[in-house]
């Protein structure tokens, strides 16, 4: 008769994975939690420039990072605005937005209007060598290296990019990350429209 070596768990156990499995729910309730109030936020009578500031400041809570801006893009002119920022200092404020060249990830996200991680592009070492990296990022003392964006659209054009980064010391960006920072855009590209019918409307 073939004995029964199957480990049974004890009530103990039993109560320490349904722990795990709580706290696992209880993080995606957060996220959904979030990404509501970013719905209602959006389509709430507060004006444009108090929508994007309120967005932006639960995307540290939804995606956790260092440092990051939601930036406006101008056909005509070719300009680059800061809309809103999160710890960007004067000197990656000014590589964002004035020296495109080097910005190896807005131009992609301006090529595709798909939303895409800085290592999709380059190795951390390629990263590394490119002078997006060793003019600026470096010397912010933190060595601020991975980063993330989504394009932001209004009726198929491209308007603007969400733009995150985290430094060496943590982990690269996940698909997940990606997905949410999707999300995140694709709102803000909704709060951008209902202004401007907003304003056509008066």
């Amino acid at each position: 008769m073939k004995s029964n070596n199957r480990k049974i768990k004890t009530s103990h156990e039993t109560a320490r994975v349904s722990g795990r499995e709580g706290m696992k729910s209880e993080l995606a309730v957060d996220e959904l939690d979030i990404l509501l109030n970013i719905s209602e936020t959006v389509t709430s009578n507060l004006d444009l420039d108090e929508i994007l500031h309120c967005v932006h400041a639960y995307l540290p809570k939804l995606i956790p990072h260092t440092k990051s801006g939601i930036f406006f893009y101008q056909e005509k002119t070719g300009r680059i605005t800061l809309q809103s920022n999160i710890g960007l200092s004067e000197r990656l404020a000014k590589l964002f937005t004035e020296n495109t060249e080097q910005n190896f990830l807005f131009k992609k996200l301006f090529e595709t209007k798909k939303s895409c991680r800085a290592t999709d592009i380059l190795t951390v070492e390629e990263i590394k060598k490119t002078i997006y990296f060793q003019s600026a990022l470096r010397r912010e003392g933190i060595g601020v290296l991975y980063g993330i964006g989504a394009p932001i659209i209004l009726d198929g054009n491209f308007i603007g990019t969400i733009q995150l980064t985290r430094p060496e010391s943590r982990r690269d960006f996940t698909l997940k990350d990606q997905r949410m920072l999707e999300l995140v855009a694709h709102q803000v590209g909704i709060a951008v429209k209902n202004a401007l019918t907003y304003e056509k409307g008066l």
